[in-house]
This record gives C-alpha cells, structure tokens and sequence, in this order.
C-alpha cells in the first residue's frame, strides 16, 4: 500500500496562520464594505460631517453681533461663556464641558486639539466667547437615531473585534481538532500495545509527519513485539511438551516403585523394616504429587486450571509437614524437633504448593546439619502464622542472606549444597508470596540458619 504523505507541523502551523489572516482580511474588506453601504444610503453620515458642520456654524456666528443657539449644527456641541469666563449656554455633557473649559484656560485659538475633541471658537463684541466643539465620529444620518441608539463607531469596533475573535477562535479550534485527532491516534496506538492487544489497533498514519515518524516507530514495536512473544510461545510449548513427556516417562518406574512398596507391606516385615517401607510408600506418593503438579502446570491451560484457594487449618498443614519431615530427617540421620499447635487458627491458601516449600525448607535444613537436629514451630500472632523451620548448621553466610531467594543462585561454601541448582529458596518464596505471605532468611542467635514463612490469618 502507497504510503500516504502527512503535512508537518510547520506547514500546519503556516496554514493556520494563512487561514486565519485570509478570513480576518476578509472580514475587514466586509465591515468597510457594510460602512460605506450605510453611508451611500444615508443611514450613517462621514466623519467629516460634524467638522463641516462646526465650520459652517462660526462662519454664521461671526456674521452675528450676538451669540445665537439656533445657528449651530446639531451635529456640534457647544458652549458659550461670558466675558467673565462663566458659562452661559451649553449642551454638552460634563465631561465634554470639562474639556472645553480646559481647553479655555490653556490657549486661544481658532482650531485647538482637546484629549478627543477638536474646536472653533467665536468671539463677540460683548466680550462672550462660542466655543463650537466636533469629533471624528461617525453619526447617525438620522438626527432622532443620535440620542436613542449607542455611539455608532464604538458599538460597530465592538462587534468587529468579537466576530474577529470568533473567526480565530474557528480557525484554531479547527486546526487543533486535526492535531488533537493525529495525537489521540497515536495515543491509541501506544495504548494498544500496552495492553498487549498486538493484533488489533490502527497503526495508520495520523496525517502529520512528525507524528508519522512515531507511529512508524510504535508499528515496529509492535510487529517486533508480536514476533518475540510468538516466539516465545513457541519454546513454551516445547518447553510444556517436554515437561509433560518427562513427567510420563517418571510415572512409570514411580508407578513401580510405590506398587513394589505396597507389595512389601503386606509382607512380615520386622518393626524397622516395616517403617522404612512405609517410608518409600510414603514418599512415592508424594512424587506422584509433584509430577501431577508438574504435568497442570506445564499444560497450556495449567494456570487456568489452578485451583482457587480454601480455607486451611494452620495445625493439619503443620501436622502434615511434621509427619513427612520425620522421613526427611530419618533420611539424613537428623533428629526433628517440633511440637504441636492450637487448631482452630484458619489460613485461606492452597495447601500443596506451600506444604512441598515446607517440605523443602526442612530437607534444606537437613542437609546443612548431619548429626543434628532441624526444629519445626508455628508461631501465631492476631494477623499472621509464621512456619520456622532452624537447624544446627553453618548458617547464612552474608550474600546467602541478601541473594538466598534469588532464581538460580547457588549460594557460597557456607552451606553444604549436594549439587543443588539454585531453585529450592526461590519456589518457598514465591509459593509463599502466592499465598499473600513471605519469605525471611536469618541467621540463629545462638547458631545455625532461621528460615520463616510467614502467612495471612483469613
């Protein structure tokens, strides 16, 4: 497809410009179109006319001895004072007056400039003096309009200078709709790809170059990010193929094992023996667990599969952990210390997951204790239940205690690891973090490690 070639913000700008300027020239040619309209036709008389009208008016006083009123234009105002320089005849409004009075302390002259006003003067015989006062207004050609309408040119500039903010408020608005339109398309897109919807959104262009050159930038990132992720599904589904054709090649001699065990417990079997057996049935059932475990979560749909949380009384998942941690240690030749908790205390989690990060810490603990003893207690407080599980071992060396939970961290000398990969500590932490709860590496004060998972009371 033909790529289509925006405008870039300096030429919008300039047409906005140009467009403004055109439509205000245009409006200017229209409004003195309309006032020379109203001239032509009478309704509006030139603003010379009371300049005319001013001049005529002396010319008639000064052919006069006295002053007469019925001489002067009603385009003019005036003011007639006495010899004395009080005022005699007027029909100008006070702050007209003002000004002419002004004007006739300062000089005398035929033709004075006032702040806005211009004047004749006529001087009589008695002494009097006519001060004949004009603007460069234009009035209304109708004298009975002059005194019941508004001043023509004032209303007129302030309807000019309305519409002329009407017309670039117009053209801004329209102008910024198109910039606000190419911005919110990019914004769009950008959201888009945050949300992750890589197949769906409008990736075309906005119109504008600038913008342009940042929806190009976002439609590489998405068909680079659609790539990666198929990809990475990809060697998911590998990944999950392998896991789960791992997970059947395992049933099979676990299957045999566990059947092997039940066969022999029906055996006679002396007391030690006896335990040892029960031990391996034992144990392969909980593998069994664990491959089943394995094979949900390495199923596409494994996470949709998970099942809810339920409530969990703190001392059955404790007694559990305690009754799989005496083979564990039996194992390992260690002794397991752990007493018995108060029921009643109720967590909402799934068992499973934390049980076998219990299990976990425990066979941790036996490993770093050969000939010790490893100590299983439930500590409860209003909101929590915290699992410690210590040991008579080296302890934590200091990167163990900032890095223990990391994923694949293999940890330092301190602690006797037997070929471990660094994945135990980091599937407790995030066992316990589904759970709502966490995971504390500390070193004992009298010795050995101290490992808590601590949990929510529902």
């Amino acid at each position: 497809m033909e790529k289509r070639k925006g405008v870039s913000l300096r030429a919008l700008l300039a047409r906005y410009l140009l467009a403004t300027g055109a439509l205000l020239a245009l409006f200017a040619a229209a409004a003195w179109s309309l006032i020379v309209l109203l001239m032509n036709s009478g309704f509006l008389l030139p603003a010379s006319s009371s300049q005319q009208a001013a001049l005529q008016s002396a010319a008639r006083l000064r052919q006069r001895e006295a002053f007469d009123a019925s001489d002067l234009d009603p385009l003019c105002g005036y003011v007639y004072f006495s010899g004395e320089g009080a005022v005699v005849q007027s029909n100008l409004s006070p702050k007209r007056l003002e000004d002419a009075q002004n004007m006739l302390r300062g000089q005398e002259k035929t033709s004075l400039l006032g702040a806005a006003w211009y004047y004749e003067s006529v001087e009589f015989a008695d002494g009097g003096l006519c001060l004949i006062q004009y603007d460069y207004s234009v009035p209304y050609g109708d004298p009975a309009l002059r005194g019941r309408l508004p001043d023509f040119q004032t209303a007129y500039l302030a309807f000019c200078v309305l519409l002329a903010l009407g017309i670039v408020a117009l053209t801004t608005f329209h102008y910024s709709r198109r910039l606000g339109r190419a911005a919110d398309k990019l914004a769009r897109a950008g959201a888009t790809i945050a949300a992750g919807e890589l197949e769906q959104g409008d990736f075309t262009a906005t119109g504008v170059r600038e913008l342009d050159g940042a929806m190009d930038a976002m439609r590489t990132l998405k068909e680079n990010l659609s790539g990666s992720l198929r990809a990475q599904w990809r060697m998911e589904q590998q990944r999950a193929e392998q896991i789960a054709a791992l997970a059947h090649d395992l049933k099979n001699p676990l299957t045999v094992i566990s059947g092997n065990a039940e066969l022999l417990a029906e055996e006679p079997l002396a007391p030690q023996a006896q335990g040892y057996v029960e031990a391996i049935r034992r144990g392969g059932e909980r593998a069994g667990r664990y491959l089943e475990a394995l094979r949900q979560a390495a199923a596409p749909d494994g996470l949709a599969a998970e099942p809810e949380p339920q409530p969990v009384d703190a001392a059955d998942l404790f007694c559990a952990v305690r009754q799989a941690a005496q083979d564990v240690c039996r194992l390992h030749g260690v002794r397991l210390c752990a007493g018995t908790p108060p029921p009643g205390v109720l967590l909402r989690l799934q068992a499973e997951p934390v049980r076998r990060a219990l299990l976990n810490l425990i066979e941790n603990a036996a490993q770093a204790a050969p000939g010790g003893s490893v100590r299983l207690a439930l500590c409860l407080s209003p909101r929590q239940a915290a699992f410690v599980v210590e040991d008579d071992g080296p302890g934590f060396s200091p990167q163990d205690l900032q890095r223990g939970t990391e994923l694949f961290y293999r940890g330092s000398d301190a602690r006797p690891g037997d070929g471990h990969c660094g994945l135990g500590l980091y599937v407790c932490r995030r066992a316990a973090e589904a759970a709502g709860g966490s995971l504390t590496l500390e070193n004992g004060s009298a010795g050995g490690a101290r490992v808590t998972l601590t949990l929510p009371r529902q």
